[in-house]
């Protein structure tokens, strides 16, 4: 096991278990978390009803922010591939998007977020107008270089994991 520190935020992240989460590319500290290690995260990164953020959306998430402050983002940084663990679906959306507004819901009900429901882990940005406000069965987050050259918020295109309520596709 080994311990990761953030000024207010601290991680113990289990060694070879299999992870939900991936975090990596230009980060100081890559960071593969298991669904345990997202229920120890500190409270204050706890989103308890993701309902009152966003509404029509059920389940419990965690804010984005505090995870991407351990891995540190190597500065400059401004994108993010975030990639579906079951499809081959990506979206590259700006890191300062993600810092100020990424939820990530894990659970409902008590329970872990089923695939059905878009889980382990779905990814909701309140707020997002550009057509990307969730990705469903999130398994990395790839922060880009700074020197990448993505187009902002240029996205393959898949209306499963665009909009949640024209789909009927929202956690339940």
């Amino acid at each position: 096991m080994c311990d990761l520190h953030d000024h207010d935020h601290d991680l113990e992240i289990q060694d070879n278990v299999e992870a939900v989460l991936r975090i990596n590319g230009s980060v100081a500290r890559p960071l593969e978390l298991t669904y345990e290690d997202l229920l120890r995260l500190p409270q204050d990164l706890y989103v308890e009803d993701v309902g009152k953020v966003i509404p029509g959306v059920k389940g419990e998430g965690i804010l984005l922010k505090g995870i991407l402050e351990v891995a540190k983002p190597e500065a400059g940084t401004k994108a993010v591939t975030v990639r579906a663990s079951n499809s081959a679906f990506t979206a590259n959306l700006s890191l300062e998007e993600l810092e100020n507004h990424g939820i990530l819901v894990y659970r409902q009900n008590g329970e872990p977020l089923s695939p059905a429901s878009g889980g382990p882990i779905r990814l909701y940005i309140p707020g997002d107008t550009v057509g990307c406000s969730n990705v469903k069965s999130v398994g990395l987050i790839h922060i880009d270089s700074p020197q990448s050259h993505h187009h902002d918020h240029d996205h393959d295109h898949d209306h499963d994991h665009d909009h949640p309520h024209d789909h009927g596709s929202h956690p339940h």
